[in-house]
């Protein structure tokens, strides 16, 4: 019986993923960026061209038409590709991460594809928000009185990290005529 095994788009069986790599879409107004990196791997272009799954239609008519001079080639091969002049759907979009897997695949530069995996870092998520609970005994799932759902995480604060805020909680409220305008000295804020 025959198995299959699912890649992801933007790696293939035996490469380094470069899963900590930039994966948002480059567009052909990324043209020189991504030409300067990768010109070093010319000689390489038609693997390179493979490798970023262009039809080898379109590669052939790349070849012909720059009639073999490389850089040309190169060049071609990136406008085609920045385009999405392939099947992007299937493959994946243009990324950093792409350009990696086919420099180090295709272009067999496995040095210049880690150099441009330094270079081009996965971003830090932003805008995710995750309500953290302090509750002594809790643990998650545990509905103590606490109606939580998917996004709360409900953490245990050691007892030796606990400090009384009960000043702090009658300079809050609301008529008490105090404000919060005292500075910490106890390290906590």
């Amino acid at each position: 019986m025959a198995t299959s095994r699912a890649t992801s788009p933007s790696s293939s069986a035996g490469s380094a993923p470069f899963i900590n790599v930039c994966d948002k879409e480059l567009s052909i107004d990324e043209y020189h960026s991504v030409y300067d990196k990768v010109k070093p791997i010319s000689a390489s272009w038609k693997s390179f061209a493979i490798s970023l799954r262009l039809r080898i239609t379109d590669i052939n008519i790349i070849e012909a038409s720059s009639h073999g001079n490389t850089i040309s080639c190169l060049q071609k091969v990136l406008e085609y590709w920045l385009k999405k002049n392939y099947d992007y759907e299937s493959h994946g979009i243009p990324c950093w991460r792409m350009v990696c897997v086919a420099v180090k695949e295709g272009g067999g530069n496995p040095a210049l594809a880690n150099e441009i995996a330094r270079e081009h870092p996965l971003p830090a998520t932003v805008g995710v928000s995750i309500n953290v609970i302090h509750s002594e005994g809790m643990s998650p799932g545990s509905s103590g009185g606490y109606n939580s759902n998917d996004n709360d995480i409900l953490l245990p604060l050691p007892s030796a990290d606990r400090r009384d805020i009960s000043s702090f909680d009658d300079a809050m409220s609301p008529g008490s005529g105090k404000s919060n305008s005292s500075t910490c000295t106890d390290g906590y804020g």
